[in-house]
């Protein structure tokens, strides 16, 4: 896939969250928002002259950010430190383009991984992680923006506050619905997706009770024990 902002935002007008989806509705929106602006001051910052793109130096110089971008993707706490703050301001346009790059690829794979949460039990056994998904897609849309010298323009926090409430506004909907307890499987399921489901349930459950909210976790806790 070509990896120029262009075709990134392209990409991007072609992605949708499902209606239950208000983290990742929300943080697409962000994305679709920030995107104009690093389109627009990546491309006339990087002319692509025939010099430049058969450059020995340049082409080695893309393959270094893109490392470093890599590299950039995955902190032990997906936030910026003051190091990193420093580190971004110094790396080039080409560094910018592959981290919006990898926030766009990041967009798509959330959509594949996460389409079956229309289906109850579905979403609520995935809720630890598509905040954290999408909590690392905002992470790094900061780099990107600062990377790209736009910190002046956006700010770069908004996304993770947003986040937060909507987060709260679809485990709110999910509390709801177990309360009612009625069946928590859809109709429409295939043969092997209520255990499957099941089985993801559990092993939040089991595993991952403190990167859960204790409301929603107590929603996961009276589906599983109903069925």
């Amino acid at each position: 896939m070509d990896s120029s902002p262009s075709a990134d935002m392209e990409a991007l007008k072609t992605l949708s969250a499902q209606p239950h989806q208000h983290m990742f509705a929300s943080m697409l929106q962000w994305v679709l928002e920030v995107g104009p602006l690093f389109q627009t001051l990546i491309e006339t910052q990087t002319p692509r002259g025939i010099f430049r793109r058969h450059s020995s130096s340049s082409k080695k110089k893309q393959k270094k950010d893109k490392k470093r971008a890599n590299f950039a993707t995955t902190p032990s706490d997906n936030s910026l430190t003051q190091t990193e703050h420093a580190d971004l301001h110094q790396l080039s346009p080409d560094m910018a383009t592959a981290l919006f790059h990898q926030v766009v690829e990041s967009c798509r794979e959330f959509m594949a991984t996460f389409s079956k949460t229309h289906k109850f039990v579905f979403h609520l056994a995935s809720m630890r992680r598509m905040y954290l998904d999408l909590v690392a897609i905002g992470t790094n849309l900061d780099r990107a923006v600062l990377c790209a010298g736009l910190n002046a323009k956006v700010n770069a926090r908004d996304w993770k506050k947003q986040l937060d409430v909507d987060r709260e506004k679809e485990e709110e909907e999910l509390s709801a619905r177990a309360a009612k307890n009625a069946l928590p499987f859809a109709r429409n399921m295939l043969p092997h997706e209520p255990m499957e489901a099941l089985t993801l349930l559990k092993f939040e459950i089991d595993f991952f009770t403190p990167g859960n909210t204790a409301k929603h976790v107590a929603s996961m806790k009276k589906v599983f024990f109903s069925v």
